[in-house]
């Protein structure tokens, strides 16, 4: 096992990605499979070699009454036998430093409180736990 690279992922890398996050939640990632997001949209990847071993997937989210960007964080993943490493902290810290660059105002995610681990992820990376309860209309 080489150095884990932190990276933005490249669209040769997104099969592979989907595929972790698969593994990671029992679940697909709502793009087509040609691997093109929105505009505005990335993953941040880690990378052992040629293998994908994290993810995070990066939704801008534009409110223009108050002309701010927010980031959205969805499917933080590392896979089981990379785990202990501080690769999601390190994505993390690599997701921070680009909306730092692109003035970004705040960086939200969700998390269920039954995953203690990714909860306690988040508060050791400053993230700020916030007292709502989320809601979703499925069409």
């Amino acid at each position: 096992m080489e150095k884990i690279r932190i990276e933005i992922l490249h669209k040769k890398d997104f099969k592979k990605a989907r595929n972790l996050v698969k593994r990671c939640f029992d679940t697909y990632l709502n793009y087509d499979k040609s691997g093109d997001m929105r505009l505005g949209d990335f993953s941040i990847i880690a990378k052992d070699e040629d293998e994908v071993v994290g993810n995070i997937l990066v939704q801008k989210i534009y409110d223009p009454y108050i002309d701010r960007v927010s980031y959205f964080l969805q499917d933080v993943c590392v896979d089981e036998k990379y785990r202990g490493m501080d690769i999601a902290t390190q994505m993390i810290d690599k997701v921070k430093e680009i909306a730092k660059k692109r003035n970004v105002e705040s960086i939200m995610l969700t998390c269920n409180k039954k995953r203690k681990e990714a909860c306690g992820l988040y508060l050791k990376t400053k993230f700020e736990k916030r007292e709502t309860e989320v809601f979703i209309y499925y069409i």
